[in-house]
């Protein structure tokens, strides 16, 4: 038989429990809205100018009816410059075209040598009847005031068969954008 004191306790404890104010509604408490996380912190590198030149000129190359591309050259923030060239294939003939790109370079009226750091080239690609394909080409910045350049694209050596090529050509950078 149980303890009557234990007994006792146990339900004085209920009867306690039983008999204790539950929580109070207060009506000026209101509840606290759901926490937001803050979104993330996006970090945006710095911005820098880019000087761009604009040409849309073409070049004539060794097929009569292909011609090379010069579009822009943009000036980067990075210490280099880039150029938009491109191929345009007005034949009825398919063609391979390319450049060396550990040969082919520029020269400025200085005679300081630009070669090419970095490019969308792919080595001996086919260029079909009536296609344009452009690519850009990665060089270092101009030094100084550099702005006349001799352009120097050295024919890719496994494009011998119906290759284009495209002979030295001078181009002087116009006013910026």
């Amino acid at each position: 038989m149980p303890n009557k004191k234990i007994v006792g306790y146990i339900l004085l404890l209920v009867l306690f429990a039983a008999c204790a104010p539950g929580p109070r509604e207060d009506p000026e408490l209101v509840a606290p809205s759901p926490v937001r996380p803050s979104p993330p912190q996006v970090v945006t590198p710095p911005t820098y100018p880019t000087v761009i030149y604009r040409f849309a000129r073409e070049y004539p190359t060794n097929r009569r009816d292909v011609v090379f591309l010069v579009d822009r050259v943009e000036i980067l923030p990075n210490d280099r410059m880039r150029w938009y060239v491109g191929f345009f294939n007005r034949s009825n003939s398919n063609y391979r075209v390319g450049f060396d790109t550990g040969r082919s370079y520029l020269t400025d009226e200085a005679g300081n040598a630009y070669p090419l750091l970095d490019s969308s080239y792919v080595t001996n690609e086919s260029l079909r009847a009536g296609v344009r394909r452009d690519y850009w080409l990665e060089l270092p910045a101009p030094r100084g005031q550099a702005d006349e350049f001799t352009v120097r694209l050295f024919s890719d050596s496994s494009a011998v068969f119906s290759a284009v090529t495209v002979p030295t050509f001078e181009l002087t950078l116009p006013e910026a954008d």
